[in-house]
């Protein structure tokens, strides 16, 4: 697949998103970035005590498209061979 064409300013845009997820982020969530790619993100949420996804977790790889932030990434969920309910 080919890499979509980024705007020149999408590093500073990601970076200030960065910046905000660093700094707002509820207890057991945690997101880091690929050094190499500004567009992508690894998502790791813990499930919170005292619900049924307690102490599981979940990951998520996201891929911001060139429009964001007025687009929403793309999102996939890493199973790793478990099935969840989240509804």
């Amino acid at each position: 697949p080919t890499q979509p064409v980024y705007p020149p300013n999408f590093g500073k845009v990601a970076q200030k998103q960065w910046k905000l997820l660093a700094s707002g982020l509820p207890r057991g969530i945690y997101v880091v970035a690929f050094a190499s790619r500004t567009d992508l993100l690894r998502a790791l949420v813990i499930g919170p005590p005292g619900t049924p996804y307690q102490d599981a977790v979940f990951v998520f790889d996201l891929q911001l498209p060139p429009e964001f932030p007025t687009q929403p990434p793309a999102v996939h969920y890493l199973s790793y061979g478990e099935r969840i309910n989240p509804n």
